[in-house]
């Protein structure tokens, strides 16, 4: 019997987003442009992990905080079967300084 880890698939996943964000031509267009970003490198790691981020029920994206008029905005809301949020997900451009 010949059995592969699920965690082997997700594995490839990540080294061709590794791939991407270093290496392949292009990959310039990663720094200062956060859509091409999430695009590249966020939304084919929440595929693998089984979120459908065409689903709002399952992915809210950029989603504000119901307490917040302007200012607190959520790249991408993880929810439950339930819709409840369970994750909260920040994507920034590649080099941006997350120390700010």
């Amino acid at each position: 019997m010949n059995y592969q880890s699920p965690l082997k698939d997700f594995c490839v996943v990540v080294e061709q987003v590794i791939e991407t964000a270093f290496t392949s031509p292009g990959n310039e267009i990663l720094t200062n442009n956060e859509a091409a970003t999430r695009a590249a490198l966020i939304d084919p790691i929440l595929r693998k992990l089984g979120w459908d981020i065409s689903d709002p029920a399952m992915v809210e994206v950029e989603k504000r905080a119901p307490s917040h008029k302007n200012d607190v905005v959520a790249d991408y809301v993880l929810k439950n079967q339930d819709g409840m949020p369970v994750v909260c997900v920040e994507a920034k451009s590649k080099g941006t300084n997350l120390k700010k």
